[in-house]
């Protein structure tokens, strides 16, 4: 059974029906799910562009019942349990929301893709699929029927974006699983799951399923599994491999700034500065590195603000807290009106610089 704003609906509705009276993210998923249903053996699926110009991603059903099937299995979710959509389903993440309801012969919960996808919901579920802004805006939000339906929950994945340091640290009050997922649309969403809540929470990944590991480039992530067809995917991403089965992100190759011969992760330094800058009020920003004659590239860190900050101040305060070496700490600070963002609300780094520069 699928229940969409508490109207139940026949799995047979989506074999034999599309409708277009419904926005557009539902119709998606219905096309989705009865395409799923009829056997179509290839889905086609577009990358963020995040970092870089989106790419079209051809997976095999196969592919996509693996990732579904170790999740589940990973969890230990039961036939029968309640899933919520309310990610956008155009993408990896969100669809695979809805391969593992039909995997899992799960019920389906799908609500409205937005901040806060909580509200005047009035049924319990067991899975839910968020982006960091959405759980931080329902914890802010504090409303208590949200709150008990949240901490009700078996298991909370979190993707899209790493969980910022101030929302980790509110997670560690909730009594149920939540999780920072590791993956990407190449590996069919998830391959690795690092523990949030309840606390201790973990500083590192472990892999799901039969994900295999390894490095390329000397620290860069490699991934291999049922999910990508038994090939290695080399990915962009430097990390720590632990064991064979757990690695921690240290960030991505493509992003460390080389400053004066000491490479610097901006990842690190954007971790670090968010409870400072959130001091500011400042809740959006990232670290770049700008070209210099001295340095060959300098530390900027970039803010979206529409109000007039004191960044003598703000430059000050970063400088002195303490959590930087001097060699992470940014010798410039551009404050935007706007930046730029992909569809799944991800920060497009590379073209926001250069509007600073067209500015």
């Amino acid at each position: 059974m699928l229940y969409l704003h508490h109207q139940d609906l026949n799995i047979r509705y989506l074999e034999e029906n599309t409708n277009s009276r419904h926005v557009s993210y539902q119709q998606k998923a219905f096309e989705l799910m009865g395409n799923w249903l009829r056997g179509q053996e290839h889905f086609e699926f577009t990358t963020s562009g995040s970092t870089g110009a989106p790419k079209k991603i051809v997976h095999h059903r196969n592919q996509m019942s693996a990732s579904a099937r170790q999740t589940l299995q990973r969890l230990k979710i039961e036939k029968g349990s309640t899933a919520v959509l309310c990610i956008n389903p155009d993408f990896i993440g969100g669809a695979m929301v809805l391969v593992r309801a039909l995997v899992g012969k799960l019920n389906l919960l799908m609500l409205e893709v937005q901040a806060n996808p909580l509200q005047k919901v009035d049924r319990p579920f067991q899975l839910i699929s968020l982006v960091p802004l959405q759980l931080q805006r329902i914890l802010d939000d504090n409303k208590p029927e949200e709150v008990r339906l949240l901490k009700n929950c078996d298991h909370i994945l979190l993707g899209g974006a790493a969980p910022s340091l101030t929302l980790e640290n509110r997670l560690q009050g909730l009594p149920n699983h939540v999780w920072s997922t590791y993956g990407m649309t190449e590996t069919v969403s998830h391959i690795g799951l690092r523990k949030l809540a309840p606390k201790p929470a973990a500083d590192f990944f472990t892999l799901i399923g039969d994900t295999e590991i390894d490095y390329h480039k000397v620290d860069q992530l490699a991934v291999k599994g049922s999910v990508t067809n038994g090939k290695w995917v080399k990915t962009n991403d430097r990390v720590e491999i632990i064991s064979e089965n757990k690695f921690r992100i240290l960030g991505r190759a493509d992003h460390v700034i080389n400053t004066g011969g000491i490479k610097v992760q901006p990842e690190k330094i954007e971790y670090l500065l968010e409870p400072t800058l959130k001091a500011f009020g400042i809740t959006n920003f990232f670290i770049a590195g700008i070209a210099s004659e001295q340095y060959g590239q300098e530390i900027a860190l970039l803010i979206e603000s529409k109000n007039d900050l004191d960044t003598n101040q703000l430059n000050d305060t970063v400088r002195n807290s303490g959590s930087l070496n001097r060699y992470e700490i940014p010798k410039r600070i551009i404050v935007l009106p706007e930046f730029q963002y992909t569809a799944t609300g991800k920060i497009k780094k590379k073209e926001t610089l250069k509007s600073a520069y067209d500015l």
